[in-house]
């Protein structure tokens, strides 16, 4: 598996970052090939582990156009994930003459878990849901099931990802800058699997057109549905301000319900990538993470959110509420609940708490999903809530019945504002608070219960100057 391809001096070289690793150790291959040759030349190789400790060095003299260099590591200092540990970097010194090159390179074992699902288990009933779903008569004849989870270094890996196209139309306009902004954005989120879209040759709008008004199944073009759902989900447009927050957080929604999805079939499914990770050109609202200019839309902040280690959702099965937990680490917790259900009146802001309870000590199991069944079942006039706490872990759940009719509302007050962070509080509930600035936001388009307050921190945009923070508000119709 060669993870660095170089070409340096007329010299090729690649290195394989774990051709074999087991309890003996790993053995990492490095491959070279050279030009002008033929009179000989000596090279000297050097690896350093991540604490530039040298681990192995030789001397050679070579007259040939390819090397190969077989290297035995003992117990190897391992690449892992973002979120599974440290990414450990060894560094290859090559020297020829006064010529010096260095690379780094990772060591790691990856292989895919393909295991069959056996008849009557709960996944391979699933798959039979599944096959039997309107899209599955058509596409899906599988017979037989079986997982597909990636394996590094002897631990399945929960994927959260999404997908790169290029951040520029032109790429003669790429930088390094902007690409660095947008990895780091990535780390940020949690997400620790980038898939490389192959494109990057732009079509015009009436090749879309084309596609979205041929579908015999779509009676309207493609992009008048996020419309469509924006207004049937929460609630008609009262201005242009009103339509582009709807129009954002509508894509908030969708990562957090698919996200959240996934998070609770831990296993079944082992992962989610979503299109796309950032816009190639300006677009308010759209289908990506990260706008064209490096910052977060909505959708970012639902990614992050639904990418934590815990993270619990809400579901409602016949007529009962169920709460999931879902711990990606390996660790058991033991958390506390907070479980509310506040009524309110046609103006969406007068809510009044309708039960309350709070579970101490409860079990979180590690890599799993456990679930809980609640004892209320909001109405359509109503909204169950969820706090979780486990030690450092912090998550806030909702299910609402039927729409989430959303209106602007002012009840979000500033109490403090620093360099790097501000402090709200609001006297009602408030479903959605939008912060807008040039900033990074710690969070965003959360949730306020009556009387809390939150404290979000922020980091100023590199080339940007620090500027107010506009305040968008939303209540429950």
């Amino acid at each position: 598996m060669y993870s660095l391809i170089n070409i340096w001096h007329g010299q090729t070289l690649s290195v394989a970052s774990s051709h074999a690793l087991d309890e003996f150790g790993a053995q990492v291959v490095v491959d070279a090939e050279f030009q002008n040759y033929s009179e000989g030349f000596t090279y000297e190789l050097v690896v350093c582990d991540p604490q530039g400790q040298e681990v192995y060095s030789c001397r050679r003299f070579c007259e040939e156009p390819e090397r190969r260099e077989y290297i035995c590591i003992s117990n190897p200092q391992l690449w892992n994930p973002l979120g599974y540990g440290k990414q450990s970097l060894y560094i290859l010194r090559i020297q020829i003459g006064t010529q010096v090159y260095e690379q780094q390179f990772g060591i790691r074992m990856v292989r895919i878990l393909e295991q069959p699902d056996e008849p009557g288990t709960t996944n391979y009933n699933l798959c039979l849901a599944l096959r039997d779903t309107a899209s599955g008569k058509e596409y899906d004849f599988n017979e037989h099931f079986s997982s597909f989870v990636l394996v590094v270094n002897h631990r399945r890996i929960l994927c959260k990802g999404a997908n790169w196209a290029p951040c520029e139309p032109f790429v003669s306009e790429v930088t390094n800058e902007k690409q660095t902004r947008i990895l780091e954005l990535v780390a940020a989120a949690g997400i620790n699997m980038i898939r490389i879209w192959g494109g990057g040759m732009f079509e015009g709008e009436e090749m879309w057109r084309y596609h979205t008004q041929s579908n015999p199944e779509l009676l309207k073009e493609l992009f008048d549905y996020q419309l469509l759902f924006a207004k049937g989900l929460l609630g008609d447009f009262n201005d242009g301000a009103d339509r582009l927050f709807k129009l954002q957080y509508l894509q908030y929604e969708w990562i957090r319900t698919s996200f959240e999805m996934m998070r609770r079939n831990m296993w079944f499914s082992s992962g989610i990538l979503y299109w796309m990770l950032a816009d190639c050109w300006p677009a308010a609202s759209g289908w990506a993470l990260i706008d064209y200019y490096c910052m977060p839309k909505a959708a970012y902040y639902s990614f992050k959110r639904c990418a934590k280690d815990l993270v619990a959702s809400i579901t409602k099965v016949a007529e009962e509420c169920i709460l999931h937990l879902c711990n990606n680490t390996r660790d058991d917790y033991l958390g506390q609940l907070s479980i509310r259900v506040f009524d309110y009146g046609m103006q969406g802001n007068n809510f009044e708490a309708a039960y309350e309870q709070v579970l101490e000590n409860v079990h979180i199991k590690g890599e799993c999903v456990t679930s809980l069944s609640l004892p209320f079942v909001p109405d359509k006039q109503q909204i169950l809530i969820c706090d979780m706490v486990a030690d450092n872990h912090k998550d806030r759940a909702f299910y609402k019945n039927g729409n989430l009719e959303l209106m602007a509302c002012n009840d979000v007050k500033i109490v403090n504002r620093t360099e790097d962070s501000i402090t709200l509080k609001s006297d009602c509930y408030v479903h959605a608070v939008g912060l807008e600035g040039n900033y990074i936001f710690e969070d965003n388009y959360f949730s306020l219960l009556p009387g809390e307050e939150r404290t979000v921190s922020l980091s100023l945009m590199s080339e940007l100057e620090n500027s107010d923070i506009l305040i968008k508000a939303y209540s429950l119709v």
